[in-house]
């Protein structure tokens, strides 16, 4: 089931019946908002097989993130060697005569060499070749990638729709219209809060926590930080669990500023926002931190 993106599916139908498919895509989405399992499902219509047998369909080919032997964590970028190798197999016909299919999630994150690399296969795709490309930014991609490509953008599902596709799975609806408030229209957020109690009680106790600092003057809210870091400090992906409270304390502004417009709540969501993209580039959690709440 992919959940709000119907349209798009309903699309490709046509576009195949017709004839009419081009063969390179670009799926635009926030993360978790579908595209991945759009991408699949359209993925099976083409080589006309169940979900099951996809990732073992010799016409089928995932790019994406690779575990670095060395740390045994994910790679930050999808690397030339990668792109390489998928131009070797597109230049081979097809297994079983039809279409081929290769999806390339988080299409950002290639490298300028691997960006170049795959700029290659996009100048002249082979034949009954289509290729799907995911990514949260389409502006982050080579310009000369997204010239050659369709671009289709993901929508949000309604809170409404989360709710009522949650309760079909078995949750209580008074869970469920809580879920989908933090889902923030992204049917892969909702299911993982429903199946993973934990990371929805994380979820809870840092909203809780941006309201507590909220309420506090910069003195308290210094105390409060220490805490706050100190437990980070224990975990083994603090940055990456950093940076998902940034996002959850930006949304909840988000969700606040519908009911009460006021400038510094537009002032805070840019900052939390670019928050984010500073620790990405290293530059000390605190004191990003610290610098919002100055200014908030």
């Amino acid at each position: 089931m992919v959940l709000g993106q119907e349209k798009i599916l309903a699309f490709f139908q046509q576009a195949q019946a017709g004839n009419s498919l081009a063969q390179v895509y670009i799926l635009v989405g926030s993360a978790q908002v579908g595209k991945r399992t759009a991408a699949r499902q359209i993925a099976t219509q083409l080589l006309k097989i169940s979900e099951q047998q996809l990732d073992s369909h010799p016409d089928f080919r995932m790019l994406e993130r690779q575990i670095d032997e060395k740390t045994g964590k994910l790679r930050k970028d999808l690397g030339v060697a990668q792109a390489r190798a998928l131009r070797e197999e597109l230049t081979r016909c097809a297994w079983l005569g039809g279409y081929r299919v290769v999806i390339i999630d988080e299409a950002e994150r290639l490298n300028e060499e691997a960006g170049n690399a795959l700029l290659k296969i996009l100048e002249e795709p082979p034949e009954h070749s289509i290729i799907f490309l995911l990514t949260e930014n389409e502006a982050a991609l080579l310009p000369t990638i997204r010239s050659r490509a369709q671009i289709i953008y993901c929508s949000m599902s309604s809170e409404k729709i989360i709710q009522q596709f949650l309760v079909e799975q078995g949750c209580p609806a008074k869970e469920a219209a809580a879920i989908a408030r933090l889902a923030w229209g992204r049917p892969g957020r909702a299911l993982r809060l429903f199946q993973d109690s934990a990371f929805r009680d994380a979820c809870q106790r840092a909203i809780e926590q941006w309201h507590e600092l909220e309420q506090q003057p910069f003195h308290l809210q210094i105390k409060i930080l220490d805490n706050f870091f100190s437990r980070l400090e224990n975990s083994s992906r603090n940055r990456d669990e950093l940076m998902e409270i940034l996002e959850l304390w930006r949304m909840e502004e988000r969700q606040a500023i519908i009911a009460s417009p006021e400038k510094r709540r537009v002032e805070t969501i840019d900052r939390l926002g670019r928050a984010v993209q500073l620790i990405q580039q290293n530059i000390h959690p605190r004191l990003v931190v610290e610098n919002i709440l100055l200014h908030s």
